[in-house]
This record gives C-alpha cells, sequence and structure tokens, in this order.
C-alpha cells in the first residue's frame, strides 16, 4: 500500500486518506477489512468522487465502527467486564495471536484481530476463541422468568427416585 498522506479538511481537521484496489468499486479507509491482502493504492481525488466509501469505512468515519486499544485490561474496562473476569480473560487470551485489540462502539464486546481478521474477543460475561464460546464464572444463564440460580440437589432417593435434599434424608419416603 501506499504512503499515507496526511491531508486536512476544510474545518481544518485532519481528513481520512482512502485507498482503493485496481478493481474495487468503492474506497476504503487504510485499515479497512476490504483491503487485507488486497493490493491497494490511494484514491486520486477524482476516484474519491466517483467510488462511494464502503458501509464498514463509513462507519468509522460516523462513529459507529471500533475504538483501538494498547491492551486487553484497557479494553475490558471499557466494555465493562467485571473485575473478577479480568483474570479468566487474559488467562483464557495468552496465547492467541494478535496486532490489534479493539472494542465496538456499542461497547458490546471487545475483540483482538490478526491480520484485519477477528479471532477471538470477550464480553461482559463472556469470552470466545475462534468459534468456541466459553461463559465466565460469575455468568448467571437466564429463563423466560428472568435469571436462575443454578440448583443444588442431592443424589436420588433409592426407594422413590425423588431428588434427595442435600441433607441426604428423603423426606418422602
Amino acid at each position: 500500500m501506499s504512503e499515507i498522506i496526511s491531508k486536512t479538511s476544510a474545518a481544518g481537521e485532519p481528513a481520512p486518506v482512502y485507498f482503493r484496489t485496481a478493481t474495487g468499486t468503492r474506497v476504503h479507509l487504510p485499515e479497512c477489512p476490504h483491503l487485507v491482502g488486497a493490493d491497494g493504492h490511494a484514491a486520486t481525488p477524482a476516484e474519491q468522487l466517483q467510488h462511494p466509501v464502503c458501509d464498514w469505512s463509513r462507519a468509522q468515519d460516523e462513529g459507529h465502527g471500533r475504538d483501538y486499544f494498547d491492551t486487553i485490561e484497557d479494553a475490558m474496562r471499557r466494555v465493562g467486564v467485571p473485575v473478577e473476569g479480568h483474570d479468566v480473560v487474559l488467562d483464557a487470551l495468552r496465547f492467541v495471536q494478535h496486532d490489534e485489540v479493539f472494542v465496538v462502539h456499542s461497547l458490546t464486546y471487545g475483540a483482538l484481530g490478526r491480520d484485519g481478521r477477528t479471532v477471538a474477543g470477550f464480553g461482559r460475561t463472556f469470552y470466545w476463541v475462534g468459534d468456541q464460546r466459553i461463559n465466565l464464572p460469575f455468568y448467571v444463564d437466564s429463563s423466560r422468568l428472568g435469571h436462575t440460580a443454578p440448583k443444588a440437589y442431592g443424589d436420588a432417593c433409592p426407594s422413590c427416585n425423588l431428588a434427595l435434599p442435600l441433607t441426604g434424608v428423603c423426606d418422602d419416603c
């Protein structure tokens, strides 16, 4: 890719630099996943007028995209992962190779990216690596009636087959 040249808009703010592939019909921000592995070049002013901005890049420009962080800890704080889940997430993601850490603007999750592709991530009550999602230890499953607490049952009674209370003495027999 070409070197990114800093430009300014009429308001004095830096104008985004867009890229385009030789056969592409849209222009993209340099970090756009559509450019991964593609041979792109800085779009000329004429190309920027001729081709629309891709949806991903437009979302970034409008503030609906991602915020990038230097550390996973910073991203977890931004998403709102409870402190008791930080060590679990860090331990689970320690071997994941990544070159970026980001949080989506909806704050529903943070993720690790490698070469422009998301490879792992986390939410307030879970993390995932590849296609496997793991709930954090404090996650409480929900039901149609609201949150449910884990129920503690003993073994089954040998005579009536009902669950024994934790005392081990059957109340029904």
